[in-house]
């Protein structure tokens, strides 16, 4: 009976020390698991942060005093077929207003806070080749989606009477076309403005 009992109690022991031993091992296994799990979610946040940081950070390319008047540029640029080199930009005398002057070619642009205003010049004899081919691209590098035929016929109508037209409405953009005339002072400067509103929605 006692080697009975003498047996019973070595293999409790035994398996009560194997127990033991299971139990420490799973958790140091455990333990080590789960912080590895943290360090990994720790550099996977830090990973994630810093490539959303990269992704929007923004390049000031063109014009570094004022967003809007910048991504205009880079807009403008993507799709004329004279782009703008950055040289050629100067800042006016506010940090929003960006002035451009290359050859017979002048731009004024300037964030308004509630729009973004543009103003295009060249010489008279270039206003249907040279001019039409900016005044296109301006509106396309805000407004990517509108058909050619639609500025064509947007330009058709502030030419029609040959005179001055103001506040001109095309699908939002206000155009105020004035054109070269011989004046008892001389000739008047070929000019369009073009107003794009920047208030969603409108």
């Amino acid at each position: 009976m006692k080697k009975v009992i003498a047996l019973v109690l070595a293999l409790i022991c035994v398996f009560g020390l194997a127990g033991c031993g299971t139990t420490d091992n799973e958790v140091s296994s455990k333990n080590e698991t789960t912080n590895t799990m943290n360090v990994s979610e720790v550099q996977s946040e830090e990973e994630t942060q810093e490539q959303e940081m990269q992704n929007t950070e923004v390049v000031m390319e063109y014009f570094e005093t004022d967003l809007i008047v910048n991504n205009f540029f880079v807009a403008y640029n993507a799709i004329a077929e004279s782009p703008i080199d950055v040289t050629e930009i100067e800042k006016g005398n506010i940090k929003t207003k960006a002035l451009v002057y290359i050859d017979d070619f002048s731009m004024e642009v300037i964030n308004a806070a509630d729009f973004l205003s543009i103003s295009i010049s060249v010489d008279p004899e270039n206003e249907d080749t040279k001019l039409l081919s900016i005044f296109s691209s301006c509106i396309k590098a805000m407004y990517p989606n509108v058909a050619d035929d639609e500025i064509s016929t947007a330009w058709n109508a502030i030419h029609e009477t040959g005179y001055m037209v103001e506040d001109y409405d095309f699908n939002g953009i206000k155009i105020t076309y004035v054109p070269s005339k011989e004046l008892s002072w001389g000739t008047s400067a070929l000019r369009i403005d073009l107003s794009f509103s920047l208030i969603y929605g409108e």
